[in-house]
């Protein structure tokens, strides 16, 4: 569904410096298109996006693409776009159609595209530049609707880069620049990432691609083509939706369904593939940890992005209190489930409490972890020979051991960036601590 954009005949270009990038996903990606199975639609939904951005939106309509892609699938865009050719994320911030725009629906996404190349100059110029026009925009956005999420366009480097500097004289290092300021503006404003520019390497790095990187742009050998364009519709169609897109009909004038599909395959491997980065950074994450002193539990809450929690406590009481306080009747082990929730989202999270006495206060351990965020180590003041177990945020094992002396030594260089949690088990307590390695 169209309801309105603003028009602009012109792409203009800054003279400015981009940058670098390499990323590989995958080697080929036409066995895909064996794997993926098609989404069964029970019911309509229909999505609000507003987009504002410049040409690379604007040619091709990429709006109404993903619109034709949703309603071939049962769905519905409402859409409204503000698109002048060349325009910057510091233009948008301050014009007052985008601003109009923000303020004209309550979107479910608002879609932030900056300048082809502002994104890959200098990062000195970026963090003055770009990253606080960003934020400015999502600020406007959430206070417009505090449930809109910024979802942040990641474009492509230009087929053969830019040559007035090396550091982005070729494809993949000015696609790597792009992606890597597209990436931290998404995170650093809880934001969504739909990543373009991804899919134009996954093709760059295909040996046999059924549609050549060349051929995902036009003339320019910077704008989409509407090869491109498609592509990209077909990954905004996966975030928006939450579907596959390999499943969809809809096809393009001037592309045959072989080339369609192989781009809808890249789209959704693009998306959904195992070795990809996370793109949405605006799911609740439900989190907590706990102390036990006899039958009184304290549960600290450690979730992230969510605004109402439900507290199941395993013995038929429950609560919706942040950070609650409970007194079991009864000994025995109880899983505790947390539902962390936001906008219509939530997630859960699950730990086991073991009740061993009642009405008998026990002695509360002394346990630190500095420094706390850390980088690849840090020490941990536990009771000596207390069990000890460190969980990443999806609940996985990362280590297991038993404190040996009163302040060890703990190596997480291997593990990636993130938070985890440190279970400290001694015969009195259990006490759950919360680190970040950044």
């Amino acid at each position: 569904m169209f309801i309105g954009k603003t028009i602009c005949n012109e792409a203009t270009y800054c003279n400015g410096r981009p940058y670098s990038f390499q990323i590989s996903l995958v080697k080929k990606i036409a066995y895909l298109l064996l794997f993926l199975l098609p989404c069964s639609i029970f019911a309509q939904t229909t999505k609000k996006v507003a987009f504002l951005g410049n040409s690379y939106t604007y040619v091709n309509d990429l709006p109404s693409l993903i619109d034709s892609l949703a309603n071939h699938q049962g769905d519905d865009l409402v859409h409204q776009q503000n698109t002048p050719g060349g325009y910057t994320l510091n233009g948008h911030s301050t014009n007052t159609t985008s601003l109009s725009v923000i303020a004209a629906n309550t979107w479910d996404f608002v879609v932030l595209q900056d300048q082809s190349q502002a994104p890959s100059f200098p990062y000195a110029q970026v963090i003055t530049d770009v990253y606080p026009k960003a934020k400015i925009l999502c600020d406007s956005i959430r206070a417009a609707n505090a449930c809109a999420i910024p979802m942040f366009f990641n474009t492509w480097g230009r087929l053969n880069g830019d040559p007035q500097w090396d550091s982005i004289n070729t494809f993949s290092k000015m696609n790597q620049r792009l992606f890597n300021a597209y990436e931290h503006m998404t995170k650093v404003n809880d934001g969504m990432l739909s990543p373009v520019g991804l899919g134009f390497n996954v093709v760059f790095n295909d040996p046999n691609p059924i549609v050549s990187h060349s051929q995902l742009y036009a003339g320019d050998g910077s704008h989409p083509s509407i090869f491109g364009s498609y592509l990209a519709a077909c990954i905004f169609n996966d975030l928006i939706f939450e579907t596959q897109s390999q499943a969809n009909t809809f096809l393009p004038n001037g592309m045959t369904q072989l080339e369609a599909n192989y781009l809808k395959g890249v789209a959704d491997q693009v998306v959904y593939a195992a070795t990809s980065p996370i793109f949405d950074y605006t799911a609740p994450v439900a989190a907590f940890n706990f102390t036990i002193n006899a039958s009184d539990v304290t549960f600290n809450n450690l979730s992230e992005h969510a605004y109402e929690y439900a507290w199941d406590f395993g013995d038929n009481n429950s609560s919706n209190l942040e950070n609650p306080t409970h007194t079991y009747n009864q000994t025995g082990t109880f899983q505790v489930k947390l539902t962390a929730k936001y906008c219509g989202r939530q997630a859960t999270y699950e730990q086991s409490v073991n009740i061993t006495q009642l009405g008998i206060e026990n002695t509360t351990i002394k346990v630190a972890v500095f420094p706390n965020p850390f980088q690849d180590q840090f020490q941990l003041l536990a009771p000596i020979n207390a069990s000890i177990e460190i969980v990443n945020i999806t609940g996985k094992v990362m280590q297991q051991f038993r404190q040996t002396k009163s302040v060890q030594n703990i190596d997480l260089s291997d593990a990636s960036k993130g938070v985890y949690f440190i279970k400290i088990q001694s015969e009195a307590q259990l006490v759950v601590k919360k680190v970040m390695k950044q």
